[in-house]
């Protein structure tokens, strides 16, 4: 039995390195076109807020109003893109896209679309054009961890995390079966993987302020994995109950987002008043939201399931103010591509604003289903 698995496991690892072989490695020298003047060095601040929906989806389908905080963000000097949407529907998907400012396709045509693999997205991730990019102009990279092994850029120049209590997913799982969390959660009343997950989201805006004494200027990649499900907050920050049948999730994924919206407007003030240079922040969502999403078969997603999983928060801070450059609807896959054609005098151009669906057993196989979003809205 071991022999078996071992010979799958084998081809499985060995096909995967050739085709990683194929996959390039992006450098500075990739962007010989841009010009070596820009109009300023901000320091960038990149936060993803898992799973946190637009307030179109909001409103209709949670019964929710977000205007609130999005207006609080509009007094600060941000453009909210209120129309936008995530370019994939899974965090695998779209933060590869966005952090290389470009969607999958030509990644799925080396890989190939009949593969499972997921190896070549992670590594797409690792060896981004945006740390490239800004590279080239003296910035120093920074990530924190996010418990999301998909998404920790260990790389970067500087890792942040809260060391044994940064365990990822996968590790997480491991400690969780054994005596170890049995004995915690005897104690703290507390499922071990919530305390976990709290510990992670809470060090991630407790420490987000420390990158102000770096030595500017920095890049900062923050994958924060809330309002995302598991539910460990309250609108108040306190651990919420437990989760005891999915007609509890509205209510619970609405009060914990209330919590993060208090936690992110704390955050962002704290940014600008311990700030030198006014920074850029980007506040982005990679998805919605996915309770109803078939994600097996598409045929069985409806315009209105689609429209869930895709409309995203997606709000812009330049120090400038000028926000000719953006607009309603634009979607991750344009967002550094407007940010390094304002600040550094690149000229990408703009692409359509797409969205697509691939299922989980081949993620490279990806449908177009922009069109089924646009049958939503009317």
């Amino acid at each position: 039995l071991v022999g078996f698995s071992l010979i799958n496991i084998v081809w499985f690892e060995t096909r995967s390195l050739i085709l990683r072989q194929d996959t390039d490695v992006v450098s500075a020298e990739d962007f010989s076109d841009v010009s070596k003047e820009p109009r300023a060095c901000p320091n960038i601040y990149y936060i993803i807020l898992d799973g946190y929906v637009g307030n179109d989806v909001l409103t209709k389908s949670l019964d929710y109003d977000n205007s609130s905080f999005l207006e609080q963000l509009a007094q600060r000097g941000f453009f909210v893109a209120d129309q936008s949407r995530s370019n994939y529907w899974k965090t695998l998907l779209s933060l590869p896209s966005s952090m290389n400012f470009d969607y999958l396709d030509d990644l799925a045509k080396r890989v190939g679309i009949e593969s499972g693999d997921k190896k070549p997205l992670r590594e797409h991730l690792a060896n981004n054009r945006v740390f490239s990019f800004l590279k080239r102009y003296g910035y120093s990279t920074v990530a924190f961890a996010s418990g999301f092994r998909w998404s920790e850029l260990r790389d970067a120049d500087v890792y942040m995390s809260e060391g044994v209590w940064s365990l990822n997913d996968f590790s997480g799982e491991l400690v969780y079966n054994t005596p170890i969390a049995a004995l915690i959660e005897l104690f703290t009343n507390q499922s071990f993987q919530h305390i976990l997950h709290r510990r992670r989201v809470l060090y991630s805006f407790e420490h987000l302020p420390d990158t102000l004494q770096m030595q500017p200027p920095i890049f900062v990649f923050a994958h924060i994995v809330c309002p995302h499900s598991p539910f460990v907050f309250d609108q108040t920050g306190r651990p919420a109950g437990p989760v005891r049948s999915p007609a509890d999730y509205p209510e619970m994924y609405v009060r914990q987002l209330k919590y993060v919206n208090k936690r992110v407007t704390e955050l962002v003030d704290e940014l600008f008043a311990n700030s030198a240079q006014r920074p850029i922040i980007i506040l982005q969502a990679d998805h919605g939201l996915r309770w109803k999403l078939n994600r097996d078969e598409p045929k069985k997603n409806t315009p209105r399931i689609y429209k869930e999983c895709f409309s995203i928060l997606n709000a812009y801070y330049l120090p400038d103010y000028d926000y000719s450059q953006l607009y309603n609807s634009i979607s991750p896959v344009n967002t550094f591509r407007v940010i390094f054609n304002h600040y550094f005098g690149a000229e990408f151009e703009l692409v359509k604003d797409e969205s697509y669906f691939s299922t989980k057993a081949l993620p490279y196989n990806f449908i177009n289903v922009t069109a089924e979003l646009n049958k939503e809205l009317k």
